[in-house]
């Protein structure tokens, strides 16, 4: 899925496909989120734990980067593509 949102996004070929890529990379970060707090392990541990902290953290910095990603004027510009239906 990775590699679809990178050809997506590099390649072009329609102006929504950027968007596309944008969302997919989101979809890939709440496979992160999924996989970090939600195992066996994680499910029971408190919010303080050390393991749950870095985890937390490395995900709002990932949420941080994809938000920046949405304010780019690449991504600005292919937002005002023309519907056609």
């Amino acid at each position: 899925m990775a590699e679809c949102g990178r050809n997506l996004k590099d390649e072009g070929e329609y102006p929504c496909d950027i968007i596309i890529s944008h969302l997919i990379s989101l979809r890939r970060i709440d496979d992160q989120i999924h996989d970090a707090f939600y195992t066996e392990e994680a499910i029971d541990l408190p919010i303080t734990d050390s393991r749950i902290l870095l985890n937390l953290r490395f995900t709002e910095n990932q949420l941080d980067e994809w938000r920046r990603e949405a304010y780019s004027d690449e991504f600005k510009s292919s937002k005002s593509f023309p519907v056609s239906i």
